[in-house]
C-alpha cells in the first residue's frame, strides 16, 4: 500500500511537474503569440503608413504638376496680358498719331479756309468799291448823256432853223438877183441898183454865215452822233462790267458760303475726332485697369493656393516623417 501510495504520489508529482512545464510552455506560447500579434499589428500599421506615404507622395507629385501648370498658366496669362497691353497701347498710340495727323491736317485746312474766307471778304469789299466806282461813273455818264441829248436836240433844232433860214435867204437872193437883172434891163436908177446890190451882198453874207453855221451844226451833230455811239459803247461795256461784277459777287458769295460750310464741317469733324480720341483713351484706360485687376486677382488666388498647397505639403511631409520614424522604429 505504501509503495502504491508512493507510486501514486510520484505520478502525481510528475503530473504536477508536467503540468507546470505545460503551463510554462503555454505561457511562452501565449507570449510568442502576443509578440507575433503585436508584430503583425505593427506590420499592418507600417503597411498602412507606407500606403499613406505613397498616396501622399502621389498627391505631392500631382499638386506639384498642378502648381507647375498654374505657374505656367499664370505666366502665359501675364505674357498674354503684357502682349495685349502692348498691342492695345501700340494701337492706341497709332490711332492717336493718326488722329493727331488728321487734326493737324484739319487745322491746316481750317487755316486755309479762314485765309480764303478773308481773301474772299477782301475781294468782295474790293468788288463793292469797284461797284460803287462804276455806279458813280454810270451816274456821271448818264448826266453827260442827258447833256449830250439836250445839245443834240438843240443842234438839230438850230440846224433845222438854219436850213430854213438858208432856204429863205436863197429864195431872197434869187429874187434879188432877178430883180437886179430886171432893173438893169429896164435901166432904173443907179441908187436903187446899188441898194439892191448892197442888199444882195448882205444877203449873200448872211447866206454864207448861215451855211457856215449849218456846216458847223452838221459837224457838231456828227460829233454828237460819234459821242452818242461812244456813249452807247460805254453803256454796253458798263452793263457787261455790271454783269461780270454781279457774277463775280455771286461766285464769291457762293464760295464764301461753301468755305463757311467746309469750315463748319471741318470744325465738327475735329470735335468728333477729339471725342473719338478721348473715348479710345478711356477705353484703353478701362481695359488696362480691368486687366490689372484680373491679374492682381489671379496672382492673389495663386498666392493663396500656393500658401494652402505649401501648408498641406508641410502637413504631408510631417505625416511622412512620422510614418518613416515609426517604420524605422519598427
Amino acid at each position: 500500500m505504501e509503495e502504491e501510495a508512493e507510486g501514486v504520489l510520484g505520478r502525481l508529482f510528475e503530473a504536477e511537474i508536467a503540468a507546470e512545464l505545460l503551463m510554462g510552455i503555454s505561457k511562452e506560447i501565449m507570449q510568442h503569440h502576443q509578440i507575433l500579434k503585436f508584430n503583425l499589428n505593427g506590420s499592418l500599421q507600417r503597411e498602412g503608413d507606407l500606403r499613406k506615404l505613397q498616396n501622399n507622395m502621389e498627391q505631392i507629385g500631382t499638386k506639384e504638376i498642378s502648381l507647375s501648370n498654374v505657374e505656367t498658366s499664370s505666366s502665359e496669362h501675364e505674357n498674354s496680358f503684357i502682349m495685349q497691353t502692348n498691342t492695345l497701347k501700340a494701337t492706341a498710340d497709332s490711332e492717336a498719331s493718326n488722329l493727331r495727323e488728321k487734326m493737324h491736317s484739319l487745322e491746316e485746312k481750317l487755316k486755309d479756309s479762314e485765309t480764303m474766307l478773308q481773301n474772299t471778304k477782301a475781294s468782295m469789299e474790293e468788288s463793292q468799291e469797284q461797284r460803287n466806282i462804276l455806279a458813280s461813273e454810270h451816274s456821271e455818264l448818264k448826266k453827260v448823256t442827258d447833256i449830250l441829248k439836250r445839245n443834240i436836240a438843240k443842234a438839230e433844232s438850230k440846224a433845222e432853223s438854219l436850213a430854213a433860214k438858208c432856204a429863205v435867204l436863197t429864195e431872197t437872193n434869187v429874187e434879188l438877183n432877178e430883180e437886179l437883172q430886171s432893173l438893169r434891163i429896164h435901166g432904173n436908177t443907179l441908187e436903187k441898183v446899188s441898194l439892191l446890190e448892197k442888199k444882195l451882198r448882205e444877203t449873200d453874207i448872211e447866206l454864207q454865215h448861215a451855211k457856215a453855221s449849218a456846216d458847223a451844226s452838221e459837224e457838231q451833230q456828227k460829233a454828237n452822233l460819234e459821242l452818242n455811239d461812244e456813249l452807247k459803247f460805254l453803256r454796253t461795256r458798263m452793263k457787261c462790267l455790271e454783269i461780270s461784277l454781279n457774277q463775280a459777287d455771286d461766285d464769291k458769295t457762293a464760295t464764301a458760303k461753301e468755305i463757311s460750310i467746309t469750315a463748319t464741317a471741318i470744325s465738327d469733324l475735329a470735335m468728333q475726332l477729339a471725342t473719338e480720341r478721348e473715348r479710345l483713351h478711356k477705353q484703353a484706360y478701362i481695359f488696362i485697369n480691368r486687366r490689372k485687376q484680373d491679374l492682381v486677382h489671379e496672382t492673389r488666388s495663386t498666392l493663396e493656393w500656393n500658401t494652402g498647397f505649401k501648408a498641406e505639403c508641410c502637413g504631408i511631409s510631417e505625416s511622412n516623417e512620422e510614418a518613416l520614424k515609426r517604420v524605422d522604429l519598427a
